[in-house]
Order: C-alpha cells, then sequence, then structure tokens
C-alpha cells in the first residue's frame, strides 16, 4: 500500500488532509480489514502534504518495483487536488508547486496507474483516487491490452468523481474508511470493489463515486480492497467466498427474484439441492447442481481435514498439494477452506465431477504429511463423499510414483579446469542415501569422449536398479559453467535421447565441493528454495544485459538481499562463466536464452507454467525434437535445484569438510 495526499500551493489548503489520509492508511494496514504491507522498502506507507512532482514519482516507481520483488497486489490510493489537460482527459494529481493548468508540473495519475499495472511481478492494482476530475484516471484500454504483459494484468480503480465534476470534502477516503472498519451485512469474507461501491452509494445517494474493473490476469482472481469485519465476527457458513461468488451467480439466473441467504450453511445446501433437483432439465439447473455437488463436498473435505490433521495445514502444505494437482495457484490463500473449494469448482471437467481431482488433493496432503493413506478415518472421508474409487485409484498412483523415485542417479564431470572431464563420477542414491558408488576413467577430454562415458554410467545405474527391482528415472548431471553455456546433456543419444528415456536435470558442479569461502552457497540455495515455495507468488527477475555487464553493482544486489527471486537472463550469457558462477551462487533458480535473446512471451510462459517448472522445460525439448515449435520454454535452459539435490550436495560437504583429523 502507497497512499499520497498532497496539498497545493496554488489551491484551497484541504484542511481534513491529515487524519482522512492517515485513517485511511490505519484500516488498510490493520491485519484485520486490509492486511497491507507497507509499500516503500524503507517502512512508509504514507506520503503526506508539501510533496513536489518529482518526488511522487518517484516513490510511486520505488513502489511499484517493491510490489513487483514481492509478487504482491499493489493498492495506492491518491487524495489531494486533481485536473485535466488536453483534449483526452487524463488526470494530473497537483504536488505542493504544481501549476493549474500546466501538465508537466504535475503527476500523470494515467501514465503512473499504467507502469504500475504492466509491470511484470505486480499481481494487480487496487486503486482509490480521491480528487476532481478523477475519472480521468484510467490508462487507456490499449495501455491496459498491450505492453510487456500482453494485457494479462488486473487494475480496479474506485474514483471520487466524474470527468469535469468537482470532489467534496475527500468524502470517499473518509466513507470508505467508515465501511472499511464496519464492515457489510453480507456474508462476503472479502470486500471487493463491486460490493464496497453498492454500499457506499446506498449510504449516500448524491455520491457520484465511479468504478473500473479491468481484469485481463486469470491468476489474479478477484482482487479484493479488505476482509469484511461482519463476515468475520463468527460464521456457521458452509460455504467460503470463493464459493459463495459462483452459487450465488448461478442462484441469481435461476431464481431471480429469490432473496439470496445471509450465509450458506448445511441445511440450506442440502434444502436447496433437493428443490433444483425437482427442477426441469435446463443449462441453468445444471449449472447450479454442479456447483451445489462440488460444495457440498468442499464442505465435507473441510471439516474432514480440520478434525484429522489440523497441525498440518499450513499455507506451503497446501500450495504444495495444489501443484501437485497441477492447480496453477497465485495470490493469498485464506484458508484451508480457499484451496478445496478452488479444487472443487475448478476441477477437469472430463472427469464429470470434483471427486477425483479432490481425492488427489487429500491424498497430496496426506502423503507429504507421512500419513498412512490405509488410514480408516481417510477412507471413511472418501465413502462419505462417494470417492472411494478415485481415492483408490489415486493412492495406487502415488505408490508407483513414490517407487519410481526411490532411486536417482547424480553424475559428476570431474573438470577442474573446466575442459572436457577425464573421469565421471557417479553416486546412485536409493530414498536420499548413496545406494553405490563408481569412478569412470580414461574419459577421452572431449565431448563424444564424455557423453559416452554418460551412457556407460546410466547403463551401470541401470543394472542397480533392476538388481532392486526398481525403475531409474531421474538423473542430475553436475556440470562446470563453462560446459554448461554450451551443452545439452538431455540431448546425449542412447538409442534415443536420454531426455525422452529420464528425467534429465544440469546442476552446478561446485555445489557438490564448494571450494573454502564458498560453503555457504548450499544452505543459503536451501533456505531461498524454502522462501520460494512459501511465497503468495513467484515473480522471476529478469535482468537485462546493461545490469549484468554492472558486475560491482549486482554483487552488491546480490549480497544486500536486493535480489532474492529467481533470476532469468533476458540475453544468451554466451561464454561467461563467470557470470553463471556470481549468480548461481545465490540462487537455486536461474534462466537464461539458449539461442536468441529472451523476450516478454518468454517472461509471460515462466509465470503461466509456473507450478509445472521445471519439468515443463523438458516436456518444452521434447515437443521440439518431435517438431513442434510452438513452446517458447523451449529456448530457454535452466539450473533449477530441488531439496534432495541440495540436502545431497550439504550431506557431501558435512562429511568431506568433517573427516578425522581436519577442523570440525
Amino acid at each position: 500500500m502507497l497512499v499520497i495526499a498532497t496539498q497545493c500551493e496554488a489551491m484551497p489548503d484541504l484542511e481534513d488532509l491529515d487524519h482522512a489520509a492517515r485513517s485511511l492508511v490505519a484500516v488498510l494496514a490493520d491485519p484485520g480489514i486490509g492486511a497491507c504491507s507497507p509499500g516503500l522498502p524503507d517502512g512508509r506507507s504514507l506520503l503526506l502534504g508539501r510533496l513536489e512532482a518529482d518526488e511522487i514519482w518517484a516513490e510511486a516507481r520505488t513502489a511499484i518495483s517493491h510490489a513487483a520483488r514481492k509478487g504482491a497486489t499493489l493498492v495506492m490510493a491518491f487524495i489531494g487536488h486533481g485536473m485535466v489537460c488536453g483534449e483526452h482527459p487524463t488526470l494530473y494529481l497537483l504536488g505542493w508547486k504544481s501549476v493549474d493548468g500546466r501538465a508537466s508540473s504535475a503527476v500523470n495519475v494515467k501514465d503512473l496507474l499504467g507502469q504500475a499495472v504492466d509491470q511484470l511481478g505486480v499481481r494487480g492494482v487496487v486503486g482509490i483516487v480521491d480528487t476532481c476530475n478523477a475519472a480521468a484516471a484510467p490508462p487507456s484500454v490499449e495501455a491496459l491490452t498491450t505492453g510487456a504483459r500482453g494485457g494479462r494484468t488486473s487494475l480496479h480503480l474506485l474514483m471520487a468523481s466524474p470527468v469535469q465534476q468537482n470532489a467534496y470534502d475527500l468524502d470517499l477516503s473518509k466513507a470508505l474508511t467508515r465501511l472499511l472498519t464496519t464492515g457489510v451485512a453480507t456474508s462476503e469474507t472479502y470486500l471487493g470493489l463491486n460490493t464496497l461501491t453498492r454500499h457506499l452509494r446506498a449510504a449516500d445517494a448524491t455520491r457520484r463515486i465511479v468504478t473500473l474493473s479491468y481484469d485481463g490476469d486469470a491468476k489474479a482472481d478477484g482482487l479484493w480492497l479488505a476482509r469484511n469485519r461482519q463476515a468475520a465476527q463468527g460464521s456457521t457458513a458452509a460455504v467460503g467466498p470463493r464459493g459463495t461468488r459462483d452459487l450465488t451467480a448461478g442462484v441469481l439466473a435461476l431464481f431471480p427474484e429469490r432473496p439470496q441467504p445471509v450465509q450458506w450453511t448445511p441445511s440450506v445446501l442440502r434444502n436447496l439441492q433437493r428443490e433444483v433437483a425437482a427442477l426441469p432439465m435446463t443449462h441453468r439447473r445444471i449449472r447450479v447442481e454442479r456447483a451445489l455437488d462440488s460444495l457440498i463436498v468442499a464442505e465435507r473435505t473441510v471439516a474432514f481435514l480440520r478434525s484429522f490433521m489440523p497441525k498440518q495445514l499450513s499455507t506451503p502444505a497446501l500450495r504444495r498439494a495444489l501443484k501437485v494437482i497441477g492447480t496453477h495457484w497465485r495470490g493469498p490463500l485464506a484458508d484451508e477452506r480457499d484451496a478445496v473449494e478452488f479444487v472443487a469448482l475448478n476441477h477437469p471437467r472430463n472427469e464429470g465431477s470434483c471427486r477425483p481431482a479432490m481425492a488427489r488433493f487429500v491424498v497430496a496432503l496426506a502423503h507429504d504429511a507421512a500419513y498412512d493413506l490405509d488410514s480408516a478415518e481417510i477412507r471413511t472421508w472418501a465413502s462419505e463423499v462417494d470417492a472411494l474409487l478415485p481415492y483408490n485409484d489415486v493412492v495406487l498412483a502415488t505408490r508407483e510414483t513414490s517407487r519410481q523415485r526411490r532411486m536417482r542417479l547424480v553424475l559428476r564431470l570431474d573438470s577442474p579446469a573446466g575442459d572436457w572431464p577425464e573421469t565421471l563420477s557417479a553416486w546412485l542414491l536409493l530414498d536420499g542415501d548413496v545406494h553405490a558408488r563408481a569412478v569412470f576413467t580414461e574419459c577421452p577430454p572431449s565431448q563424444a569422449g564424455t557423453e559416452a562415458k554418460l551412457v556407460e554410467a546410466v547403463e551401470w545405474a541401470e543394472a542397480e536398479a533392476v538388481d532392486l527391482g526398481l525403475d531409474l528415472r531421474h538423473i542430475d548431471i553436475a556440470l562446470p559453467s563453462t560446459i554448461m553455456l554450451r551443452w545439452a546433456p538431455e540431448e546425449v543419444l542412447n538409442g534415443t535421447r536420454l531426455g525422452e528415456q529420464y528425467e534429465v536435470h544440469p546442476r552446478w558442479s561446485i555445489r557438490l565441493d564448494p571450494p573454502a569461502g564458498m560453503r555457504w552457497i548450499n544452505k543459503h540455495a536451501r533456505s531461498r528454495l524454502s522462501a520460494v515455495a512459501a511465497r503468495d507468488t513467484d515473480a522471476t527477475t529478469w535482468l537485462l544485459e546493461h545490469r549484468t555487464r554492472q558486475r560491482g553493482h549486482l554483487m552488491d544486489d546480490l549480497r544486500n538481499g536486493r535480489l532474492t527471486t529467481p533470476i532469468g537472463l533476458m540475453k544468451r550469457p554466451r561464454e561467461d562463466p563467470e557470470l553463471m558462477d556470481l549468480l548461481l551462487a545465490f540462487t537455486p533458480i536461474l534462466m537464461w536464452p539458449a539461442g536468441p535473446d529472451g523476450t516478454a512471451e518468454h517472461c509471460a510462459q515462466v509465470e503461466a507454467r509456473w507450478d509445472d517448472l521445471p519439468a515443463a522445460f523438458l516436456a518444452a525439448y521434447r515437443d521440439r525434437w518431435k517438431g513442434d515449435r510452438s513452446n517458447p520454454l523451449a529456448d530457454l535452459r535452466s539450473i533449477w535445484d530441488d531439496e534432495e539435490w541440495l540436502q545431497f550436495c550439504i550431506g557431501r560437504g558435512v562429511r568431506s569438510h568433517n573427516s578425522p583429523g581436519s577442523a570440525k
């Protein structure tokens, strides 16, 4: 959140500006209402008083960058004097030295909002504009639908007045603060601009509030401004805000004249289900029936999870379960009901009902928490929601996948100088521990010689796997940066390409034996990987070439914690192993273009397919090998560490540095 509240020397003083702005900040920052964190990195949320236009621009841009790094929704409020200039109405916020009628002396709110909403990493923008001429604030349709994000943005604006109309006494800011403080007498847990506008107008019919909502980003899933305090004061509802939106829309279409219940309780749901079942078959009836069926399953599932595994219901666990079932999730996760209702209402239509998806979700949660998947409690839940058959299918598939993932082959090119190696080291892991070890010598120091030894090592590991009755699917290949930039190990031929038969993951070889002074890198990477998994978003910082050339500044950003997200390079690094080593020391996730420079489409595809990565890279390579060149992900290379790989690297470091006779 950043609230900008300005006075103008040439205009009448806004007497209540200080109180109105501070009150709005307080309610938006309240954890139980707006739940906003400060919009500026230094902890400020409010710019107030005699502000110069240049200062406003600079601080606003800082807030935009800060929100992008956090992958956050940006809430911006503009309070003060506003003017329009030119034939095409554009709102200008007047700073302290601004001159009425001189656009260059003021802040172009339209441009500022356009920059904010188009910034990669910003999840969405909610704007409050309490000025005269406020409705001249929205960016143009062209600006919203093009730009770096190609229209995949979300912007919701609440504006105090139409163009060429005055706003009086900061009424919007004051009324909005009062409304958010008291809440709204509905079952809605989260208050968006439509609901707030309706209640603001109902409280005072003279208000000429203008709203605009642009939703071009399906992942934003309905931006909200505040939690509803009245809904939070105890609820027996069986349906959360997500299900309420879906069900209410369907019921209104089926029963236009019927008043909606204050809460969708279990008894209300079941009574409605019986009533709808007696109606003639129509598309509207089918829609409501499907929603009711899904939400009744969701209600029983939430009750089961809260009673069976309450201590395991954490945000990271819910996110991992959603990722396992292929659900693309962004933004804040309110609670377990929010996640369950998302699964229930967004299941694949070809599965007929939400039960297979819900079974996958529950199994993912239980398996992650190491629960017995044959426990009577889980099977009772599956029977109660009529999902026993899909549950059994998912359990079988999960056990087979777990069996296939028990083995992991780690190969390292032993090349101290960064050239093609003369030996190849191999570790075969079973359930994370070293089962067998081998070193392949007499390797001709060339690409062909390395590939031949690599195939020999894979065949050795396959023989070991057969003896154990297990499958080998996962291969980690640790490379120095010099070879990483010019070789794709998944393309090694062993009949077919290695990447057709296995999950092949390039790794950074320095992690296996960090030199003195770099032994911190693996624990640091593990911490960064955990932070990525726990965040509300997975925004990537894409570095342009000029920034990678400024090595001193880049090093400062990395060392001082200003660059903590996954990193992507917009330009192919070619022969620049020093850059790769620098970045990989600080990030477990690095992407770069293998051929032509990266584009906005590459950035967008990474964002859109985040939950499928890094597996989606290998899938894209496979498609390209078959002649399908439509997937931009195939243009990218990556180092994408995971927990088991880092744990193996850390374990090796502990063993090697704590050997007998060495310092401990």
